[in-house]
């Protein structure tokens, strides 16, 4: 059994020491050879390149705001930082020993195609019948993310990710079955000993890791983009709605590489001698093959594991591949306090309670409300940094700042026919122009967004507030709000008792900004829940899922409207006018 065991390891190990055929060492290769053919079948795909041409800025922004999600530093209980990812597979994958469960089918499989034993292994020579199979499969350390750099797109449909880790450690647990030989050449006639069997466990861990894997998402676009938005307003939907819109997905490269494997202990034997000899054999086996298997892992992981992935992947989208339909149209308009508040929050304010429209935007909300607007000391919220001093400065190029540069606003009445004033100009012209606005990364609390009011169904209460606390002089304080604009005033007429022709600068300082404004909106649910997610930016189509007051003559449920605003400038306002 030993010699078997030793040809086995040394034939498995030898496979993977060989070069890589192109279609499994160049990522690209499924990409280059395979989609034409799908895209030809089915439709476009989605092309990530496209996308970064188009929203190549909104796009870094989101995937900043994801590194800022998964691979920003907390504090740990060791008081050393780690990474949001960590937490994240901490509270959903991990149980309470810190470990993972992984089902000992999906890797007995590959042993045999008809295994419903989780045998790996089956030897009979004319000394012993031995049977060794799968019990269970643990692992650690998958909550030991150290590095992360995610979505980078190396192709149309292909996009590149790097991942280092501290450590993994897998508990593989078996089953050993012996019992004499059952052949008629067998040494010994024993065929009514009972058989022996040993549950054990070996553990081995390895040391920093990095995993470098590439992904081809071929997304077909009419699929996804006929994706109405109600099917997508529950977190059960999410992902078979995207399954639905993939016509392949795979990884068309997984290399991981390790700097050091400790030893593998063995545990579990009911019998002294039989623990002592198999631990004894594993660190001799370990020993004799650890360099080996170290240059073997990269193609292990490309070739073997990259294929049981495959093949998991494939399965999952077929199973889940089907997106529910959206619930039967409900009439009405949407009560606000259902789609943004959780359903003890939007009972207590007077909703159903019962999140007849999903719960997606009210987990987006708490999101929002954790990452966006969170305070510092000062009172300064989050978004100022996160969101925008980044966008204002891809605009201007200055962080706060909004340049709008050209004519903005040209009322030119040329002949003024009214008679009431006809005394006082022939002709009239207001004209507006170059627009800078800075201080805009100066929000503050109070402020809030889309908050919708117990009295209401149809309102939302926003709360804006920017610029500083403090009692400051408004020349002194660099931090006010202030918007600059050229202003020309043209009053024409050779009689004109006004006639003037003034082109000037305006600048107004305003060191503190509170808005408050309630706005009111009737959103038919119908149309919102068979919304097509190919339309989700189009202004035009999220206008029309308003209800048409035309339909009844209401006026005051129609559409939307500000029911209220209130600006209030604490610390007044400062006006510089330059003449030109």
């Amino acid at each position: 059994e030993l010699d078997n065991i030793l040809a086995m390891i040394s034939d498995e190990i030898e496979v993977y020491l060989q070069p890589l055929p192109d279609d499994f060492s160049n990522p690209l290769y499924q990409e280059t050879n395979i989609l034409n053919d799908i895209s030809d079948e089915k439709g476009a795909l989605v092309n990530f390149q496209e996308i970064e041409t188009l929203a190549g800025e909104w796009i870094q922004k989101g995937l900043e705001q994801l590194d800022s999600l998964l691979g920003s530093g907390t504090s740990s209980n060791n008081g050393q930082n780690d990474l949001g990812i960590n937490e994240l597979i901490r509270s959903s994958l991990l149980d309470d020993q810190g470990e993972f469960s992984i089902d000992p089918s999906l890797i007995s499989g590959f042993f045999s195609d008809e295994n419903s034993n989780n045998i790996i292994f089956e030897g009979h020579d004319k000394l012993t019948e031995t049977t060794m199979s799968l019990v269970s499969i643990r692992v650690q350390g998958l909550d030991t993310f150290k590095e992360l750099d995610l979505l980078n797109v190396v192709g149309n449909y292909t996009v590149r990710n790097l991942l280092k880790m501290e450590r993994l450690t897998f508990f593989i647990e078996l089953e050993a079955t012996m019992m004499a030989s059952s052949l008629s050449s067998s040494f010994i006639d024993a065929s009514n000993a009972k058989p022996i069997t040993e549950v054990f466990t070996i553990a081995f861990t390895a040391n920093d890791i990095e995993i470098d894997f590439t992904i081809l998402l071929a997304l077909n676009e009419m699929t996804l983009g006929t994706i109405q938005l109600g099917s997508m307003l529950h977190t059960t939907n999410i992902l078979p709605c995207l399954f639905s819109a993939i016509d392949k997905a795979s990884f068309t490269g997984l290399a991981l590489t390790v700097t050091d494997l400790v030893p593998p202990t063995m545990t579990g034997f009911l019998d002294r001698g039989i623990d002592q000899i198999m631990s004894s054999g594993a660190t001799a086996l370990f020993n004799m093959y650890e360099k080996a298997m170290i240059r073997a892992m990269p193609n292990f992981f490309q070739l073997f594991v990259r294929d049981v992935i495959n093949d998991y992947i494939d399965g999952v989208v077929s199973l889940l591949g089907k997106c529910p339909d959206t619930k039967p149209p409900m009439s009405g308009f949407v009560d606000f306090r259902d789609l943004f508040l959780d359903p003890d929050d939007a009972l207590a304010s007077g909703g159903s309670g019962d999140a007849p429209y999903g719960n997606v935007i009210p987990w987006i909300m708490d999101i929002i409300d954790d990452q966006l607007f969170s305070a510092d000391e000062s009172g300064q919220l989050s978004v100022n940094e996160l969101m925008v001093r980044p966008l204002t400065k891809s605009q201007s190029g200055i962080e706060g700042s909004l340049h709008f540069n050209g004519t903005l606003i040209d009322l030119n009445k040329r002949q003024v026919t009214r008679k009431i004033w006809t005394s006082f100009a022939d002709n009239l012209r207001l004209r507006l122009s170059d627009l800078h606005l800075s201080g805009l990364d100066s929000m503050r609390v109070p402020t809030e967004i889309l908050s919708p009011k117990s009295s209401s169904a149809h309102t939302l209460e926003n709360k804006i507030s920017i610029g500083v606390t403090e009692n400051v002089s408004i020349t002194d304080n660099s931090d006010s709000l202030r918007a600059s604009f050229g202003f020309e005033l043209l009053v024409g007429g050779e009689n004109s008792p006004l006639a003037m022709n003034n082109l000037m600068d305006l600048e107004l300082i305003v060191p503190s900004l509170d808005i408050l404004a309630m706005l009111r909106a009737t959103v038919e649910v119908d149309r919102l829940m068979k919304f097509p997610l190919k339309d989700i930016t189009n202004v035009d189509c999220w206008i029309s899922t308003l209800w048409s007051s035309k339909n009844s003559g209401i006026e005051s449920d129609a559409g939307v409207a500000i029911e209220y605003l209130n600006m209030v400038l604490d610390d007044g306002m400062m006006v510089n006018a330059k003449w030109i």
